[in-house]
């Protein structure tokens, strides 16, 4: 950069969305930038919410230092928060870590531990891979899921400073959140790493002013966490959520470092369930009040390369995106003047692979960015008291929990996929979580642990709250009759009850007042936050009066007359 100053040139302009913080930047440039500009975001203030998530919903703290990032205990609670951030965020789901090693060895004890089927209940997992030949192949199925209608979407583990973090756009349901779970730090120990903190440290020395080793090696690690936030909301009436789970981003230093645009917005949650039910807000507001995404063409955007000798289509560093006109997606009058005998190499709709076939629209997006696109029933009268006089009789059942297939090696998942490219279904294997003990004795057990008279379960509640948060749960029975809004009630009971594992079975037994339509769902929460299901039957979700209509016929002879034994 010193060298084009030196030309003489008039003005440099530099622009970008990632380059905060600019201490570092301006430092490692080594030229003087007198004027600066950051501005807001094009989107408004409800396109996009940020937390800091400082607990799991186990209540175990969310740090993934040195200290912590391998320990059990944490990596098991950080897989719970992705499960409900899975089965919450709608379509696609970007999850970065700071290393491979990290990403890995997390993996490996969510496929150990089960958390890893339960994630794949709500999202199919994508990991990102280090060849390019395999990053194209789950780039490719990544989207392709999140495109299918009949799923909910995909998750995609990648790392921070990655191909995925700072390389491609996940524009519209591509990306509707991304989960950062912790700081990436560069290697202290990469000699690289030493020599430049040494330099800046001498430099400092004869220049106060500068910046010392240590600034700059927490810059780099907030540097590469702006990189992966950037990859969601990428145009006007794009929206989406930054979750931040790891509590160091609470300390002012690291918030100050993030984009300008993303710290008026920043929520601290130091309770997992307030976190919980502000995301379901967000996305409940935003799928209500945002425009849908326009469905894209068959015909891949028209971009061009910004080298002219450049013929590679592993290049996306080299390409930039051509401005097409608002009126005709075929006008080519703004496209970037190249070379005419090179156009082959800036239109990506006639490139070919090596096969002579045409590149995919997936594979178009890994090396250019994507284009961007154009801009509950009402409930009847509901007291605590009326839903337990109204509950039926628990009958035993078989239960099992249904859990996906452990994710197999990388390239042989890759393959599978490839060869059978239509097959949406995963297979389910239905396993109980108890052992040896027989599934309809869980059953029973559970279910008579959750079935409580009002009176008991009200009395219990009081003594074990205290005046304040029994009222926010009066408040929570208060909106759940007048509203029938299931996830603002499961928000603020896990936000009561959840905190504290001595309180789980209080969380639990509120499934004898859950209206039929909303208990399989409790139930499956309850697995999730609480680890232990509450019994649920089919017939549980079948209301009261039909269920007695049909056992009234059951009952009555087949000779059309009845007879009262009573």
């Amino acid at each position: 950069m010193q060298e084009l100053y030196s030309q003489g040139v008039r003005s440099i302009i530099l622009t970008s969305g990632t380059l905060a913080p600019l201490n570092s930047f301006k430092s490692e440039l080594s030229i003087d930038f007198p004027i600066q500009l950051e501005n807001p975001h094009v989107i408004d203030k409800h396109q996009m919410v940020v937390g800091v998530m400082t607990k799991g919903p186990d209540g175990t703290v969310l740090n993934s230092s040195y200290q912590t990032r391998f320990k059990k205990e944490y990596v098991l609670s950080l897989g719970n928060a992705i499960v409900n951030f899975a089965r919450m965020v709608p379509n696609g789901l970007l999850v970065f870590f700071p290393s491979y090693p990290v990403m890995n060895h997390a993996i490996e004890i969510w496929q150990e531990s089960g958390v890893s089927n339960r994630i794949t209940q709500y999202k199919e997992m994508f990991i990102e891979p280090r060849g390019k030949r395999d990053f194209k192949e789950a780039m490719e199925s990544f989207y392709e899921r999140v495109r299918d209608p009949t799923l909910n979407g995909a998750a995609f583990f990648a790392v921070c400073r990655g191909k995925v973090s700072e390389g491609l756009d996940f524009a519209d349901n591509n990306g509707r959140a991304v989960v950062i779970t912790g700081l990436p730090f560069p290697p202290r120990k990469d000699p690289r790493v030493m020599l430049k903190m040494q330099y800046l440290d001498e430099a400092k020395r004869r220049n106060p002013q500068g910046l010392s080793g240590q600034m700059w090696y927490r810059q780099q690690a907030s540097r590469a966490v702006n990189q992966a936030i950037g990859r969601v909301i990428r145009h006007r009436q794009d929206f989406g959520a930054i979750l931040l789970c790891d509590t160091r981003f609470t300390n002012s230093e690291a918030r100050a470092q993030l984009p300008s645009w993303v710290r008026p917005h920043l929520t601290v949650y130091d309770k997992f369930g307030q976190g919980v039910r502000d995301l379901m807000n967000f996305f409940k507001v935003c799928e209500k009040v945002m425009p849908k995404p326009k469905l894209k063409s068959d015909r891949p955007p028209i971009v061009a390369s910004a080298s002219s000798s450049s013929t590679s289509l592993d290049r996306p560093s080299q390409v930039a995106r051509a401005a097409s006109s608002s009126s005709s997606s075929s006008s080519f009058k703004n496209v970037s003047y190249q070379t005419a005998k090179h156009v082959d190499a800036h239109v990506p709709s006639l490139k070919r692979n090596r096969d002579g076939s045409h590149v995919s629209e997936a594979q178009l997006k890994i090396m250019y960015e994507e284009a961007r696109p154009s801009p509950s029933s009402s409930s009847s009268g509901f007291t605590l008291l009326d839903a337990l006089h109204n509950a039926e009789k628990p009958k035993s059942d078989d239960f099992a929990i249904p859990t996906s297939i452990p994710l197999s090696n990388q390239d042989n998942a890759m393959n599978k996929r490839q060869d059978d490219p239509k097959k949406k279904k995963k297979i389910i294997i239905k396993q109980s979580m108890f052992g040896g003990q027989s599934s309809s004795s869980i059953t029973k057990r559970q279910r008579n642990a959750c079935l409580v008279s009002a009176k008991d379960y009200v009395t219990e509640v009081k003594k074990r709250l205290s005046k304040e948060n029994y009222k926010a749960f009066s408040n929570v029975m208060q909106s759940y009759k007048k509203d029938n809004d299931f996830g603002l009630m499961i928000a603020g009971l896990a936000d009561l009850f959840t905190e504290d594992p001595t309180q789980y079975h209080l969380f639990r037994k509120f499934y004898s007042f859950v209206r039929p339509c909303h208990k399989k769902r409790f139930d499956e929460l309850c697995k999730e936050i609480t680890g232990e299901g509450c019994g649920y039957r089919p017939e549980d979700s079948i209301e009261k009066k039909k269920t007695d209509d049909s056992e009234e016929k059951a009952q009555k002879p087949q000779g059309g007359s009845s007879t009262d034994k009573s």
